[in-house]
């Protein structure tokens, strides 16, 4: 690139810096807040009127052109206001396995191509770290960033010949983020009041937490040298090198790897072209993180995810990070154990165990769900051969509501009783993007094709170690079943949980014809009793008294009256 060409790429990013520092409070929420209420009556005429009056053709082409204009606006809206909400957009470009590709597409860009903010505030937030200017410790630095992310740039610079990346935060983010999460706490509550339930105030404390650790780069460098040690027998993945000369809250120094995003690896193409080998090492790190480490990356969107020329794969950004409680790693083992076997009251009593569930749930339903929706994934990924961008219509929700009006409930219903376990926001909002990658990279195969070898060869690899581990989780029945035939192997099950029941006719038909002569022998009893007290106040010209044991008497004698009839055979 020229000396000109480099200036005037400069000035072009410059135009298009923006200081959300110029913005107060009040106009930041007052934008998010119109948006809001703006594209939610223009998703209600599109999705129930629109649909009724347009014919198929006509509604698809107004459908396209809504996502699309949807996805432009999400798009300038979170660029203008930065922060939390990048990291909002950047989730949405993700599912790409559920939202339309003419609105995903428009949020690529929140990825690592957005607005840069001016060399100057980066050197002031240098400065104001190690008390040097930026050029002083390197001078040696690209004023142009490499990349512009949510909370902080990154800058190319070089140490000793080594080539590094500068991550340094932006200046008074802190105070910007406090204020937006205020916006979303805010908007969450009137979601929760309006449209659905759930326990907002948690999920938002939890979306706090993880955002307020991304603002401590010390601590994404911990968790760098962690994860470092946790696969240093992993060889094709790895993890950037550390310089701690640079660490401390506002700045992070590691060494430059080179490579694409995992996103630019398309090799699968095809339906019986070669699997993947980005997405398999990608899948292969979760579980290990998952299963093994419980500790994992966070935010695998694809510029986070670098595939290196000698075929390695890099995890970058390590601001959002988790830890899987003991608790939930054994729940999500016995989950998986569970549906292998199609133990569906296992699938349903490890999701109470990782606390899904509110306690009056009734878990006979919730079986019957889990059924259903296990048979209905197992079809679905059979029937469908390409698993990018699937349509709603492909999921059937119309199935899913008779189904759900069957079991005599409804998804409102099953609102009410779910529950987003502690610990869990942050490995679901990993599950959607793992899910996404997927269909990117290859959409021609699920992420279970990919998940199924990495996991059982962790566990062991074959069915013995597999009951090995259903002994583990507390399910021996599973266990001692695991060579038998499916139906016996499911009425065990049953059994061992008290789920099926020895029945005496003759004997339940006794006991009943005595239950009903006992209340019928006490409400002669009482209808005789009252009586005699209404008669007896009645003579003292006690009115008010004896009418009211008169009207008691009454009723016992009509129940009395009603058992006679209905009992009569």
């Amino acid at each position: 690139m020229t000396g000109t060409q480099s200036n005037h790429k400069r000035k072009s990013n410059e135009a298009r810096a923006f200081s959300y520092r110029d913005k107060n409070f009040f106009s930041r929420f007052l934008l998010v807040y119109f948006f809001y209420i703006k594209h939610i009556f223009l998703l209600i005429w599109h999705f129930k009127v629109a649909r009724r009056i347009y014919s198929k053709e006509v509604y698809s082409l107004r459908e396209e052109k809504l996502y699309t204009l949807l996805g432009e606006r999400l798009k300038d809206l979170f660029i203008k206001l930065g922060g939390v909400y990048i990291k909002l957009g950047q989730f949405l470009s993700n599912l790409i396995h559920i939202l339309p590709e003419v609105f995903t597409s428009r949020l690529q860009d929140l990825q690592d191509r957005l607005p840069a903010h001016s060399f100057e505030e980066i050197e002031e937030r240098f400065k104001k770290e190690f008390q040097v200017s930026i050029e002083t410790a390197f001078p040696q630095i690209e004023k142009i960033p490499l990349a512009s992310a949510s909370m902080a740039q990154v800058h190319i610079a070089w140490i000793n010949e080594q080539k590094v990346a500068v991550k340094i935060l932006y200046p008074d983010i802190e105070k910007v983020v406090e204020k937006d999460l205020k916006t979303i706490l805010f908007i969450m509550k009137r979601l929760n009041r309006l449209i659905f339930h759930f326990d907002y105030r948690r999920l938002h404390r939890e979306v706090e937490e993880s955002i307020s650790r991304e603002m401590d780069l010390s601590l994404e460098a911990e968790a760098i040298l962690k994860m470092t040690r946790l696969f240093q027998n992993e060889k094709d993945i790895i993890f950037p090198e550390v310089y701690h000369k640079y660490i401390s809250k506002g700045v992070l120094v590691t060494r430059f790897v080179e490579g694409v995003k995992i996103s630019d690896t398309l090799s699968a193409r095809y339906k019986n072209s070669k699997r993947s080998k980005p997405l398999a090492l990608l899948l292969r790190a979760y579980i290990l993180m998952i299963f093994k480490h419980r500790f994992f990356h966070a935010d695998p969107h694809p510029g986070n995810l670098i595939y290196t020329p000698e075929g390695k794969l890099c995890f970058i950004d390590f601001g959002s990070v988790g830890q899987i409680p003991e608790s939930m790693q054994q729940g999500l083992r016995k989950l998986l154990v569970s549906a292998v076997r199609q133990d569906y009251y296992g699938v349903i009593d490890s999701m109470e165990d990782m606390g899904f569930f509110s306690t009056e749930a009734n878990k006979e339903q919730l079986e019957q769900i889990a059924k259903y929706a296990i048979e209905s994934l197992n079809k679905f990924t059979t029937d469908t051969e390409y698993f990018r961008n699937i349509s709603l219509e492909q999921m059937k929700p119309g199935e899913m509501r008779e189904f759900l009006k069957g079991i005599n409930t409804s998804l409102g219903q099953l609102l009410k009783i779910a529950r987003i376990p502690p610990n869990y926001i942050l490995l679901e909002r990993v599950f959607a993007m793992l899910v996404g990658h997927a269909a990117w990279l290859d959409p021609y195969r699920t992420v279970f094709d990919y998940a199924k070898q990495p996991f059982f060869s962790l566990v062991g690899g074959d069915e013995s170690r597999l009951a090995e581990i259903a002994r583990e989780e507390g399910m021996d029945i599973a266990a001692d079943a695991l060579s038998l035939p499916s139906d016996l192997h499911h009425a065990l099950v049953k059994l061992n949980r008290g789920r099926i029941t020895f029945r005496n006719s003759d004997i339940e038909k006794q006991t009943r014809v005595i239950e009903i002569l006992v209340h019928q022998l006490i409400y002669t009893a009482l209808f005789l009793g009252l009586l005699h007290f209404g008669n007896f106040f009645f003579e003292k010209k006690e009115f008010f008294s004896s009418y009211i044991f008169y009207f008691i008497s009454g009723f016992f004698g009509l129940k009395l009256i009603l058992s006679l009839f209905k009992n009569r055979k």
